[in-house]
């Protein structure tokens, strides 16, 4: 069965109304207090003085675009805190200082003089956003001002193209790698600033925009603007200012693992040419003004602060901070906060900064000079204090408790005009060693430094940290949009759609095309979807921890989208808590002496998609004479080249062989045996073993093969650039943009998640007044969302798989409040269907829908087409659970709901149609479900007495049962009812909102399927009808010829999976009716094996002209009656039949096994609704000669087995030869419903002289014309 039923929903009204607000403010730059508190989040620039929050690390910190860091400015409340949604207070503000011996005008003496970012006095800075290029003042013009030089963020642009998301029109991301001979996160390099917005296009720097970590801040700001400066602009000018300097400000952070609670903080303070003053004696100084204290009693928990140089590690450069517990700290989860210089300069004898090398070891750097910690009481003033306080030398061990500013500094060295010098601070915060509050002792911060040290790894081997896949965009596909869009459910531009106590988002592929150059396995593994009410709060918990961040409304995990390996992982070795998942893989090629380069084959997963189509395309496009091959003078395996036109390597090689490299180790010798491929298995396996060992040990990297691969770039003209390059094969855009971004597409819907609150799945929304318990969405309520993706991880580094962030400002983040519809008119909806396909649906009857809520149900299907299409649906049931065979055909239904326009699938169900909807199987059977053997009906496979009693009690009589005998010819009809929204069902509406039910009544037939008789009905006895020798096709899941079920969508054409289909070939019981009608006339040509005795001087080719044929229609005429109630409450009765033509099919021959052909036309072959035939012929078959050894010489096409003529045609016999002597006579084979039928005039019963048709040949009769037109029925 396989009905299409059209549903047309109209519904009179529906409106829905969806309103977005939007928040604007302005920098502002003096301080209020400290004891307001501020949370938004904000993308646009908020004027020229720009203050914005990041959004990725653990650390929480506000940031501005003229130098002060950590402050929230317009509040005038700290601004940093950690772990982020947790109210510790860490930094009250922060900036640079940078102090310098210069001469003032008039003077040719050098005066001290010190210019500051942030002066934690006075709470403001002496910089301007912008570069010197541009101008000494600040420009503060909407384009090239408050636009140009806002503060950048990198997860606000498109990491191929720069491009800002939201706003489109504003310049693109400033860093871009703009040197052809560098590589970035090599020898010092991370791309350049690029001043020009015009010139931010691939079609100037090919490779791209430059991205570091999870989230790049970047801003420029300047010192030449003396209106900003405190003093006054005569007095800053007498004093010698400006330095005239610039500086490129950094921030690298990320948000996984040990990476989340440290930030790169990196300044390039820039002396340009134009200001030719030489600046002696440099320092540059980190100053913090450190509050650590909760959010709530900022000024009072800033008293008990503590700081002090790390004597114990001189090389570490570090200070540290953390706080008495006696000003409501203590319980709270305050740890440590550490400053350290990552990179400062190196100078040569004179102490001018040194440029022969890009990066200088920490044992060559200046490193940590100078760490004060001092109180508000105690700030220098002036220019000379300042000076000499950044530049004293000294080392503050912990002076005690209290309002304690810190400062780092290094120096000396002179700067000469057009001289740069890059020093980059680490922040990095760490728990207690000892699990309490902090102590200050060394034991306690064990933690902390192990996180510093890392964190100097991490910045000495140039970031090269692994990333999480690239944050999402939440936003509506565009109308007509071909490419990640739902088209049934229509998302708005912003990405939300609100419904009735539900919620629907939509998303970009943006994460799916990451591409992680520093880790191997997939870049993009999957999708995890939150949902949060309180986005402060973690972890769900259905128990509020405020301490520990959980609660019942924090972050919740309610879906996930996960693809498959491409590559099959071996169980047996673990990689710790990292979750890593080592490869399948085998020694594949020799291994001489002192190699460490070694070649290994990974098992490919040919089972799941997207792969397994993907692998099978591969292999079947492969020459038939394709196959590895040795080099004759090593015997390696040749990885390139061809031979006689065939690759001796080809693509799936490349990517199913991989190479492992060792640092320095070898491993042992494998060699082959003789000249073959094979290798050694006893040498390979104790070389697999140490290789795993090394892998362990982290001794090992991939040497992946290359893949060509393309790349198309925009130009600001809108141009477009093909750029050619190489790449590992799962960083390829056919991977990502075509296999991975496809499964994505196609698990998600066109990456939609609807949401109703049903996080468990179980069908049921439950409802409380405490919103802490319920899960029903109310409307009119606020709900955070989250789309998360994450990687496969690394087995060889090995790192885990890693979740991008879900931090609220993200572009993968968004609230959404549910909301009712307007008032309209009440729900209402038609049927329609054709003759035809209500005559296929057979027993089921009453079809009708189900809403379960109105509302959203006209908010999302008023004035759709739907269709309702009902498929079968083959499973098997075996008592014996441990059998390894297909047990016995249960027959069952799928019904797909469709949206008639966009053929999108909006529900799926289906149902074995038990007798009892919510019943309980018992007793290790199935009774009373529809199947191909009525033993499971009747829970009985042989005879069963059953024994009847009075009323009173006494015996009446036995009553024998033979229903389940497999030839049993007892019919049962059996009625019911399905309704998709029954208790025991979890999947019960489409969308929460549409549900479907209708009544059935089948006929179950006794015995097990099988072909039961042929015989004539009308046309000459001389033709011989009988049912095939071969048993009925049943439930079967091992024939590679199983067709996919209807209902199942391949990934391409022709698609053979690995495992076969589970599927039954037969249409039901039913009687076949073949009527034969006018044909026509065609020439047959064939050829004979030939005897010694009656075929001397034949040619064993023959033609046969003008054979005339007959073409047939085939129908099931079997019907039976069901109950029929009534309007009126009566019951009637009404006919169930299958009155329609079975449909014509054609089979190719060739490609078929010799086990096969056997069989053809296959009944495993022929679709259900469908019919097969062929013929096969016989020369002079009334010769009397019936020994197969004589036979063979007269069976046509040399006795092979191979059809005559064209399929689907009844040949007529009795056609003689061109040369006269010989006649041709034909046996017409019938394949319907998993069943085989005869009609063979030739009385042969056989294909071939060995292979019988039918179970008994016939007699020998005299031959006949042929038959007239009539018709012959089959069972």
């Amino acid at each position: 069965m396989n009905q299409r039923w059209m549903l047309c929903i109209a519904v009179a009204t529906m409106l829905a109304m969806v309103t977005v607000t939007a928040q604007a403010g302005t920098a502002g730059t003096t301080p209020k207090s400290k004891d307001k508190g501020g949370e938004s989040v904000q993308r646009t620039p908020r004027g020229v003085f720009d203050q914005q929050r990041n959004v990725v690390s653990n650390i929480d910190f506000q940031i501005t675009n003229y130098g002060i860091f950590g402050f929230d400015v317009r509040n005038g409340v700290g601004g940093t805190f950690w772990p982020r949604g947790r109210r510790n207070q860490y930094i009250f503000a922060g900036g640079a200082w940078f102090g310098a011996r210069k001469r003032p005008p008039g003077s040719d003496s050098l005066r001290k003089r010190v210019m500051i970012t942030y002066n934690p006095n006075s709470g403001l800075s002496w910089m301007v956003p912008g570069t010197i290029e541009d101008g000494d003042e600040v420009n503060t013009t909407t384009d090239a001002g408050v636009n140009k030089y806002r503060t950048y963020f990198s997860t606000d642009f498109n990491s191929t193209d720069g491009l800002d998301f939201q706003n489109p029109t504003f310049p693109r991301w400033p860093i871009w790698d703009t040197s052809p001979a560098d590589t970035i996160r090599y020898n010092n390099y991370y791309g350049l600033y690029v001043n020009d917005p015009a010139q931010r296009f691939k079609t100037n720097y090919s490779k791209g925009p430059a991205f570091i970590s999870e989230e790049d801040v970047f801003c420029t700001f300047k010192d030449t603007d003396l209106s900003y400066y405190e003093g006054g602009v005569t007095k800053r000018k007498a004093d010698g200012y400006p330095f005239g300097m610039q500086i490129e400000q950094i921030v690298y952070s990320w948000g996984f693992g040990d990476y989340a609670d440290f930030v790169f903080l990196k300044y390039m303070f820039i002396h340009p040419i134009k200001y030719q003053d030489t600046l002696y004696d440099c320092w540059m100084a980190a100053v913090q003004d450190v509050d650590i204290a909760l959010q709530t009693n900022p000024v009072g928990g800033a008293q008990n602060d503590r700081a002090r140089y790390y004597l114990e590690a001189p090389e570490l450069n570090l200070a540290v901070q953390w706080t008495n517990a006696d000003r409501g700290e203590a319980n709270q989860g305050f740890g440590y906060l550490g400053f350290n210089f990552l990179e400062s300069p190196a100078i040569d004898a004179e102490k001018y900064l040194r440029k022969d090398k890009r990066q200088f070891p920490v044992s060559e750097q200046l490193g940590l000079q100078t760490m004060r910690n001092w109180p508000i009481t105690e700030d220098p003033i002036e220019n000379e204090d300042r000076y000499n306080f950044i530049s004293s030398q000294r080392k503050d061990p912990d002076l005690g408790p209290g309002d304690r500013r810190l400062m780092m500094a290094t120096g000396p060295f002179n700067m000469r005009p057009g001289d740069s010098a890059r020093i980059v601070v680490g922040i990095i915060l760490g728990a207690t060693g000892l699990g309490g509050d902090a102590t200050g002792t060394t034991e306690d911060m064990a933690e902390l430094i192990r996180k510093v040290r890392f964190a100097q790894f991490v910045y000495d081997n140039q970031f090269r940290a692994p990333n999480a896949p690239g944050i999402s965009i939440i936003k509506g596909a565009p109308a007509g949009s071909t490419t990640g869009i739902n088209s049934f459910i229509a998302i708005p531009p912003e990405g939300f759609l609100p419904l009735n106590n539900a919620v629907a988002f939509q998303w970009d592929s943006t994460a799916e095309l990451s591409v992680d150059t520093l880790e191997r396995g997939l870049d993009f593994f999957g999708y995890r979807i939150y949902r949060a009410r309180r986005t402060d709060q973690d972890t769900f918990s259905v128990d509020f921890q405020e301490n520990a961040r959980k609660g019942p409304l924090a972050w919740k995990q309610i879906g996930q989208f996960q693809l498959a390996t491409p590559f099959l992982k071996d169980g047996s070795v673990s990689f710790g808590n990292t979750g890593a998942r080592m490869d399948q893989f085998s020694i594949i090629d020799v291994i001489k002496p002192g190699q460490q380069k070694f070649m290994v084959v990974r098992t490919i997963n040919q089972n799941q998609e997207p792969w397994g189509s993907y692998f099978s395309q591969l292999i079947r496009a492969r020459d038939p004479r394709y196959g590895l091959r040795i080099n004759r003078t090593d015997s390696t395996i040749i990885t390139s080249g061809t031979t006689a036109g065939v690759p001796n390597f080809d693509k799936l090689d490349s990517i199913r062989f991989t190479y492992f490299t060792t640092l320095i180790e070898t491993l042992p010798l494998v060699g082959r045996t003789g000249q073959t491929l094979q290798l050694d298995t006893v040498a390979a396996k104790v070389a697999k073993d140490s290789l795993v060992k090394l892998i362990l040990a982290r001794r090992v990297k991939q040497d992946p093969f290359l893949f060509n691969d393309t790349d198309t770039i925009v130009g600001s003209d809108g141009s477009k650039t093909v750029v050619a390059s190489k790449r590992p094969w799962e960083e390829t855009n056919e991977v990502r943009r075509e296999l991975i971004a496809r499964n994505m597409r196609d698990q998600t819907n066109g990456r939609v998640f609807f949401d109703q609150g049903d996080d468990n799945r179980d069908g049921r929304i439950d409802y409380s007044s405490n919103p802490e318990a319920s899960e029903k969405l109310i409307n009119n309520i606020d709900y955070t969302y989250a789309v998360r993706g994450y990687d496969e991880g690394d087995f060889l580094l090995p790192t885990p798989s890693k979740l991008n962030n879900r931090s609220v400002g993200l572009s993968n983040v968004v609230t959404v409040t549910p909301l009712a519809s307007r008032p309209g008119s009440a729900v209402s909806f038609s049927f329609s269907s054709d003759d035809v396909n209500r005559k296929k649906l057979g027993g089921i009857y009453n079809v009708r829908l189900l809403v379960d809520d109105p509302q959203r149900f006209n908010q999302l299907f008023a004035g759709r087409t739907l269709e309702l299409e009902f498929f079968r649906l083959w499973s098997d049931f075996n008592r014996d659970p441990q059998a390894t065979t297909a047990g016995q055909g249960l027959y069952g239904v799928v019904f797909i709901l469709r949206d008639s326009a966009t053929r999108q699938n909006l529900n799926t169900w289906s149902s074995l149609l038990p007798p009892e909807l919510c019943g309980q199987a018992s007793g290790g059977g199935l009774p009373g479900y529809f199947s191909e053997n009525s033993g499971v009906y009747a829970d009985s496979f042989g005879i069963t007495i059953d024994t009847v009693y009075n009323p009173d009690g006494s015996f009446n009589r036995f009553d024998t049962t033979t229903f389940g005998m497999p030839d049993s010819r007892e019919k049962v009809i059996r009625s019911g009812t399905f309704s998709s929204d029954a208790y025991c069902f979890s999947n019960k509406y489409a969308l929460g909102a549409l549900g479907i039910a209708f009544d059935y009544a089948m006929e179950q037939w006794g015995g097990v399927y099988r072909t039961d008789t042929a015989y004539t009905v009308s046309g000459p006895p001389i033709v011989s009808v009988k049912k095939s020798n071969l048993p009925a096709s049943v439930f079967d899941n091992s024939n590679p010829l199983n067709p996919p079920p209807a209902y199942v969508q391949l990934p391409y054409p022709g698609f053979v999976p690995a495992q076969p289909w589970e599927v039954s070939y037969n249409n039901g019981p039913g009687i076949y009716e073949v009527t034969f009608k006018d044909g026509g006339t065609e020439n047959i040509t064939t050829k004979f094996q030939l005897n010694t005795t009656d075929d001397v001087g034949k040619d064993s080719t023959m033609t046969f002209q003008n054979v005339p044929y007959l073409t047939f229609d085939v129908k099931n005429v079997y019907s039976f009656e069901r109950d029929d109630p009534r309007p009126d409450g009566t019951v009637g009765k009404a006919t169930v039949g299958y009155d329609f033509d079975l449909k014509p099919q054609v089979l190719d021959y060739a490609p078929l096994t010799q086990v096969q052909q056997r069989s053809f036309p296959n009944p495993e072959s022929i679709l259900m609704g469908n019919f097969g035939s062929a013929a096969f012929g016989w020369r002079n078959s009334r010769n009397g000669e019936w020994s197969p050894a004589r036979l063979r010489f007269y069976a046509a096409e040399s006795n092979s087995g191979r059809p005559v003529g064209q399929q689907l045609r009844y040949y007529k016999s009795r056609n003689v030869s061109t040369t006269g002597k010989d006649t041709l006579d034909f046996l017409n084979m019938f394949t319907i419903g998993g069943c085989q039928f005869v009609v063979d005039y030739s009385l042969r019963g056989r294909r071939t002289s060995s292979l019988a048709a039918v179970e008994n040949a016939p007699t020998h009769l005299q031959p006949a014309n042929g038959i007239p037109n009539g018709r012959f029925q089959g069972r």
